[in-house]
């Protein structure tokens, strides 16, 4: 399609799934919403909580549904830590441990702040906070710290964080240590 507009306008077109880079998503979900479009809208929803709430109260009065683009809420393992944290499953508090992360070879809107909002913690690092988050029942934080560590490349990641790590403290007591990164390869999610 030429242009967002068009497309959005587009009569046979019921519904917009926005995955253009999170800096564009405020745009292209509000072009979609004054056209009446139920929009799906990629992770992260957007680079500021302003930027969310005006793509919130856009859909709101447009009277269109606004949904994340977001698998993990039904993924079958999820959907087991999160029975889990419903039954008292864990017996007790929950050591957790997670990372997700890759070797980002392409210089792309990933690395731009004004585009990605961020680096891999807005990325890829939302995965072990969402399992933590489905864990503990939904229950969030009373303590987070986090720090990235020496970049490898920081020519590479001149604008944004290359790697994060964090941990997470709950009321209970129980703890989630987590990294996120584009240096570093890491795909998972462990819960004790």
């Amino acid at each position: 399609y030429e242009t967002m507009a068009w497309f959005a306008q587009h009569p046979n077109i019921d519904i917009v799934y926005v995955v253009t880079p999170p800096g564009l998503h405020k745009r292209d979900v509000l072009v979609a919403a004054a056209a009446g479009k139920h929009v799906i809208c990629e992770k992260p929803m957007a680079v500021s909580v302003d930027e969310c709430d005006a793509m919130i109260a856009a859909c709101d009065a447009a009277k269109v549904r606004l949904s994340i683009g977001y698998r993990l809420h039904f993924h079958a393992y999820h959907q087991r830590v999160k029975q889990l944290a419903a039954t008292g499953g864990w017996g007790g508090p929950v050591r957790m441990n997670g990372g997700f992360g890759y070797r980002d070879s392409v210089k792309s809107w990933r690395v731009n702040k004004a585009l990605g909002g961020g680096g891999q913690l807005m990325n890829v690092g939302v995965y072990v906070i969402q399992s933590a988050l489905m864990a503990m029942g939904e229950a969030m934080p009373v303590a987070i710290t986090a720090y990235e560590p020496p970049k490898v490349r920081p020519d590479f990641f001149e604008e944004v964080e290359e790697t994060m790590r964090f941990t997470l403290e709950f009321a209970d007591g129980s703890t989630c240590e987590g990294m996120s990164s584009g240096e570093i390869g890491a795909n998972h999610f462990e819960a004790t």
